[in-house]
């Protein structure tokens, strides 16, 4: 049976070995993507398991486009951890202190155990944020010198995928259509993505089947996707990747594939070059992977420009958010570079009809070209529904003659014409 259904059948120990020594690595943009995402440790701990693989290391011209069109707007959002953070310190530190002070109104309890919480508790509370703030500061400033790009560049130093012509593409896109029709793998379970993003694992997928037809060579293929269009899964498990694959790269190739998600990848590699890998470096990337393969909570629906300019800038954001939670950040972008990093303001429109009754919206900027405005619920149950939101915003530079009347240029005519930015 095995030479009529080789798919059905897992590799025996010999051809794993020898298709880690001869054939052909290649991973998905996710897995490079989320290097920024990993603490210092399991960075370095991927880094090494894919500069060690023995064999050939290269990448699709799909993977190395996503990660290089995609890595600052990635790093931009994993700084935004940190203050992530500090949001979820600054809402344990008022639950606890409003259990404090209830005991302390119980009359028979002495005021001094109320007091006593509270002291702790601020002291624990300040001990967490000095940590937060210290892991902040010491965090790589990859925008300004990344190490990690210099480090991919290093270790797929063999040539990347050439460009597919216009009318590979089209033929590609057409058939990663069909296929998400007939919910055919890899790539359907992305139908929900926006414009052409719906059809990158395919893409990615169709350049590995041509790179292991054109070398003859096996291929070690790591994704960072965990869904069922890559995956078997039965009862909730994962069992193993979709048998359609495996039968497609060797119909298609004659060559067979081994399928890893990232945190197998790594410790199968730990295995075999007698390395240790921590159970929590292993925890943190499937955690980072599944957080990644729901998608993206916050989407841009349309963004306004009512001032463009580099000294005034402001307009409306609407963005949605694709599942409830207690807080989110929308980001923008001016449609000039201002001149100096300006103040800003922003307040919220519209919302969902359940939206609770008490919220905070809060604007920032640390660069003359983006902006962040902050949504969050100030009640602990309940979170931000999800639904469509709109923004207003209003930004001035320190060199504006207008500072003081940062309200007024966003206000004054209701009627002036909008530079519509639809995205999505």
């Amino acid at each position: 049976m095995k030479n009529k259904f080789p798919w059905y059948f897992s590799a025996e120990e010999k051809e794993i070995n020898d298709i880690w020594s001869t054939g052909c690595l290649t991973v998905d943009a996710n897995v490079l993507l989320d290097l920024y995402r990993y603490n210092p440790r399991t960075r370095e701990d991927i880094i090494n398991a894919l500069a060690t693989f023995k064999g050939e290391r290269w990448l699709t011209y799909q993977t190395a486009e996503e990660f290089l069109r995609n890595r600052k707007k990635v790093i931009v959002e994993a700084n935004s951890d940190y203050e992530n953070a500090r949001k979820q310190v600054g809402e344990i530190k008022k639950k606890l202190e409003d259990a404090a002070s209830k005991i302390s109104s119980y009359r028979l309890i002495p005021n001094s155990i109320g007091e006593n919480l509270k002291n702790k508790i601020d002291a624990v509370i300040e001990d967490n944020l000095s940590e937060i703030e210290n892991a902040e500061k010491s965090h790589p400033k990859f925008l300004s010198d990344d190490e990690v790009l210099r480090t991919i560049e290093g270790i797929f130093s063999q040539p990347v995928g050439d460009e597919p012509s216009a009318e590979k593409m089209d033929s590609w896109k057409a058939e990663a259509s069909r296929r998400i029709e007939q919910q055919i793998p890899p790539g359907y379970k992305d139908n929900n993505k926006d414009g052409d993003e719906k059809y990158g694992d395919y893409l990615f997928w169709a350049q590995v089947l041509e790179h292991a037809n054109t070398k003859k060579q096996p291929i070690v293929l790591v994704t960072s996707e965990t869904k069922e269009d890559w995956w078997e899964k039965h009862s909730g498990k994962t069992v193993g990747p979709r048998k359609e694959l495996l039968k497609e790269i060797f119909d298609f190739s004659g060559q067979r594939v081994l399928i890893y998600q990232t945190h197998n990848f790594l410790k199968y590699s730990a295995d075999r070059n007698k390395t240790n890998v921590s159970e929590k470096t292993l925890a943190e990337i499937k955690s980072v992977n599944e957080q990644v393969n729901r998608g993206p909570a916050v989407r841009i629906v349309e963004h306004s420009h009512r001032i463009a300019g580099d000294l005034e800038s402001s307009g409306m954001l609407k963005v949605e958010l694709r599942r409830p939670l207690p807080f989110f950040t929308a980001s923008g972008a001016f449609l000039f570079e201002m001149i100096g990093v300006p103040k800003l303001e922003a307040k919220v429109l519209s919302f969902p009809s359940d939206m609770p009754e008490k919220y905070k919206t809060g604007a920032g900027t640390g660069t003359t070209f983006d902006f962040n405005i902050h949504m969050s619920s100030s009640v602990s149950s309940q979170p931000l529904p999800a639904g469509i939101y709109e923004f207003e915003y209003f930004a001035v530079s320190d060199e504006c003659p207008n500072i003081d009347n940062l309200y007024d240029f966003g206000k004054e005519d209701n009627n002036s014409e909008l530079i519509r930015s639809s995205i999505g």
